[in-house]
């Protein structure tokens, strides 16, 4: 109906009732459109739908004992405001009982690295580890690939996040070049590409262990998927003893780590 302006949605109690206010700044209802506003298939022209909208509001309303009515006349301002009222009666909220589950965060201290151009965002990533998957992680931020290439060689990590996109910090490697490079380097992290695209298998081809959709995965689903690759990674680092006739040496195996 129009190429610009709003709609406000205010949600109040009062008198016990909760009342839902809703308003546009549209072109209105002619007044002698009104009368018939919620009879069903009543439309303005050759709008789309089938008229019945504020036919079945108005029903529902009906059944809850509440109230339904609007105000609009374009003569005057633009903009049409309905407003709806249905009794609600207060009552104590229910007791809160948390059941504590062992399996719900990582308790090891972990350590992560975090690559993303965006500040805000490394952020967000970290307060979401900190608080819902490993509570005592350790975690270092790095805003480009280049930066994150150089911590990776003095440093390592069980977990290592990168983003795709990071123009914002002059970063010439993406995300897939940078995982491909820490694979060159032997860098056996848990690595998850992270993208609002679908990445996927362009992340894994370059040797992540998975991607992270954008917003990141439930709690739950990510402690399930690090809880099993911790395990994984580390038993291709446990010890091997050989036997005697191949010279009793302990080898380790020190496969990278990959989800292939």
């Amino acid at each position: 109906y129009t190429t610009a302006g709003s709609i406000t949605l205010v949600i109040e109690w009062e008198d016990e009732n909760v009342r839902f206010e809703c308003a546009d700044t549209g072109p209105g209802i002619p007044i002698k459109e009104q009368k018939k506003l919620f009879e069903r298939f009543v439309q303005r022209g050759g709008a789309p739908g089938t008229g019945l909208g504020l036919a079945i509001a108005k029903h529902l309303v009906d059944l809850t004992g509440g109230s339904i009515c609007f105000h609009s006349d374009p003569t005057i301002k633009p903009g049409t405001s309905c407003v709806v009222k249905m009794p609600l009666s207060q009552c104590d909220p229910p007791e809160l009982v948390i059941k504590e589950d062992s399996n719900s965060l990582i308790e090891e201290p972990l350590s992560f690295l975090l690559i993303d151009d965006v500040a805000m965002n490394r952020s967000m990533l970290s307060r979401r580890i900190k608080r819902g998957i490993a509570p005592n992680a350790t975690i270092t931020e790095a805003s480009t690939g280049e930066e994150a290439l150089v911590i990776c060689g003095k440093k390592q990590f069980d977990v290592i996040v990168v983003d795709q996109y990071m123009e914002e910090a002059g970063g010439v490697m993406v995300g897939t070049d940078v995982v491909f490079a820490m694979r060159r380097m032997r860098i056996d992290s848990i690595i998850i590409g992270c993208s609002g695209n679908d990445m996927d298998d362009l992340f894994k081809e370059a040797g992540s262990d998975w991607v992270w959709g954008k917003p990141m995965p439930s709690n739950v689903t990510t402690v399930k998927q690090l809880r099993t690759a911790l395990t994984k990674r580390k038993m291709r680092k446990e010890p091997i003893e050989m036997d005697d006739d191949v010279g009793g040496e302990t080898k380790y195996n020190d496969t990278i780590f990959n989800n292939g």
